[in-house]
């Protein structure tokens, strides 16, 4: 019995070595784990750090976005500026062109018309130069008969 003993007391003494083995790794997992808690706490802090930062940047995107919306309306309100001023400058140039061509029928015609008015003119002078060539011989005529009367007197 004694021999069993011994047999169990050394079994005991190599589980409790095996134990203690056991202990000693647990002991060393639960420091493991205890490090990686903290790592994993640190990773968190620095994710909710993150996750604040990525906010605020879908904050500041957001009001990019909304200036850009403003950017863009700005714009299409220059463009339709802009299409309507060239509509104005079209029609201005047709308009000027218009003015042009009749000012060059103008400038055209108007030594015709000078010439057709000087000719009327040079009509009515030669006519006019005939009546007064006729009045001043009557008027000789007249003079000279009183002149005569006159004398005779």
């Amino acid at each position: 019995m004694e021999e069993l003993l011994k047999q169990i007391l050394f079994k005991l003494d190599h589980v409790d070595k095996r134990l203690e083995r056991i202990e000693g790794r647990l002991d060393r997992l639960e420091q493991r784990m205890d490090g990686l808690e903290q790592r994993m706490d640190g990773l968190e802090q620095r994710m909710d750090g993150l996750e604040q930062r990525m906010d605020g940047l879908e904050q500041r995107m957001d009001g990019l976005e909304q200036r850009m919306d403003g950017l863009e309306q700005r714009m299409d309100g220059l463009e339709q500026r802009m299409a309507s001023l060239e509509m104005r400058q079209d029609r201005l140039e047709s308009e000027l062109q218009e003015v042009k061509e009749a000012v060059f029928r103008l400038e055209d015609s108007q030594p015709k018309d000078i010439y057709a008015l000087l000719e009327n003119i040079d009509k009515r002078l030669e006519e006019r130069d005939f009546e007064m060539h006729a009045l001043n011989k009557r008027v000789f005529k007249i003079e000279a008969e009183l002149e005569r009367v006159n004398s005779r007197i």
